[in-house]
């Protein structure tokens, strides 16, 4: 660990913006997003650093529409700060794994919410600007897409205009624009794993699903192990039955 002494600041602002205009769980959200996003990037300009050995700490918020001002703990997280700004201020995404590309669009989202801008700074210079209208996507040449069945876990549904969030088996997560008959269907299902169907959008550079179409809700849904264990038994019927140490048998089998 190094002792970093530079200063990365989110300034969220614009008309009426401060600290006491936002909910503490948009903010903690916001913190989440952010940080995700730069360890993501992280893996770009250092793949031997391991996601646990980097982290931000939020030091100060200042008055000033609402900064948000943080230390990190290892240099690199600097250049990554620096490279989620270029992106931004040259509209140029290619460069960035998925999940900083999403992480991204989080931040917008919640910038969004609150109609307002944001400010990437580092030691009070500011590098870039996301704003309400920023496109945060990559070239086309770096797409790949097609028809696909997605398996994940929903974490998050509903919203002024519906949207499920989706942690993904693959270890990332993703938002889907839903229909208000659809957030229904599914919504006995939150926290537990489904699959949908539709089209995707993958990136090139990591193989992560950037976008994703919903077209139609999959037959799989997450079961208890009892539920699992008792349609188990009717597929086997008594094959069982005559075996008298199961436990011997599949040791010896």
């Amino acid at each position: 660990m190094m002792n970093n002494q530079d200063i990365l600041t989110f300034r969220l602002f614009g008309d009426n913006v401060s600290p006491s205009s936002f909910r503490a769980k948009d903010i903690a959200e916001i913190i989440s997003n952010l940080e995700d996003s730069l360890i993501s990037t992280l893996k770009e300009i250092d793949p031997t650093i391991k996601e646990e050995e980097a982290f931000i700490s939020l030091f100060e918020v200042t008055d000033k529409s609402n900064g948000l001002n943080f230390r990190p703990n290892i240099l690199q997280l600097v250049l990554a700060f620096q490279l989620l700004s270029t992106s931004i201020t040259t509209n140029n995404f290619d460069n960035l794994p998925t999940k900083s590309i999403l992480g991204l669009r989080e931040l917008q989202s919640k910038i969004r919410k609150y109609n307002c801008n944001a400010q990437f700074q580092l030691n009070n210079k500011t590098l870039g600007e996301l704003t309400r209208d920023t496109v945060i996507q990559i070239s086309e040449n770096q797409k790949i897409k097609g028809d696909t069945t997605i398996y994940g876990k929903i974490i998050r549904l509903g919203g002024k205009e519906p949207k499920v969030r989706l942690e993904l088996l693959e270890g990332y997560t993703i938002s889907i624009d839903i229909t208000e008959n659809i957030t229904k269907e599914i919504a006995q299902y939150i926290y537990s794993v489904i699959s949908l169907r539709g089209k995707a959008v993958w990136n090139r550079k990591d193989n992560h699903i950037l976008d994703f179409k919903l077209e139609d809700i999959g037959k799989y849904r997450e079961k208890s192990n009892m539920e699992s264990f008792n349609e188990l038994r009717k597929l086997l019927g008594n094959e069982w039955d005559k075996i008298n140490n199961v436990e011997e048998y599949l040791l010896n089998n």
